[in-house]
């Protein structure tokens, strides 16, 4: 009898473990069970408030809103950051160190809010902040969800930024749309990249935003495979896409 009873409570236990591994349809190894073309949630997010502490050395930089950003480096010109949906800033702090390493300030920050309205309107606090702190020249650079807003923020700056680099951008496709209808007055210079197996960012989804947009100064560069966002330019694809982003931001944010 003892025994039966053992066996019913190791399935009811074992039924119970199987119904707490999933979180709203995720799996315990989101990270490395979601597609590549999509902004997994993650649970290195920041909140607003204090700086990420991504790099040490970095400065704060009130952005407003209650946000505090990480300068990282110093120079004439600044590169902010902007961030995929999850909002995880320190996913770029490899990238980050490179940028400083090349004699430009790197602005990381976190949007502290879901709303998309809010998101938006913190990456133009943050390019504000960054030119009255002294940037000479700005450029943008925006993942996933990150670039639409870097893109859209770019469109509506006065004065006009120096630039932007848009990877995997355009991949929810009714912030597709919105952004398409808001890119004629974007002036400043465009490096948009995208994987070509990346389902909700490909090379034609990237050159549509580009064709909305005004400048004569733009680019694409279409990869093989699948890799995503933030991903570009850590991942396996660094090699074929950093020269691109380096020699841009030579063009556009002079060290």
């Amino acid at each position: 009898m003892i025994w039966r009873v053992l066996v019913v409570l190791c399935g009811i236990s074992i039924a119970l473990l199987g119904a707490c591994g999933d979180d709203d349809g995720e799996s315990a190894n989101a990270d490395d069970s979601a597609p590549a073309t999509t902004d997994e949630p993650t649970t290195t997010s920041t909140t607003s408030g204090g700086p990420p502490a991504c790099i040490d050395g970095a400065r704060p930089l009130d952005i407003g809103g209650g946000r505090v950003a990480a300068v990282h480096g110093d120079g004439p010109s600044a590169v902010v950051l902007v961030n995929q949906i999850e909002d995880a800033p320190c996913r770029w702090t490899e990238f980050a160190a490179r940028v400083a390493d090349g004699g430009r300030r790197v602005v990381l920050w976190s949007y502290g809010t879901r709303d998309p309205a809010e998101r938006q309107a913190a990456v133009t606090a943050a390019i504000d902040a960054t030119r009255a702190d002294g940037a000479e020249h700005v450029v943008v650079i925006g993942a996933s969800i990150g670039a639409g807003y870097a893109l859209e923020s770019a469109a509506a700056a006065n004065p006009p930024i120096d630039g932007v680099i848009a990877l995997s951008p355009g991949g929810e496709p009714g912030e597709r749309a919105r952004q398409v209808s808001g890119l004629g007055s974007l002036t400043a210079a465009v490096l948009a990249v995208a994987s070509k197996g990346d389902a909700g960012s490909t090379q034609a989804v990237a050159q549509s935003l580009l064709d909305a947009a005004a400048p004569a100064d733009e680019e694409l560069l279409a990869l093989a495979g699948a890799t995503h966002g933030i991903a570009l330019v850590t991942g396996p694809t660094a090699a074929e896409v950093l020269p691109s982003v380096e020699a841009f931001l030579a063009a556009h944010a002079p060290a």
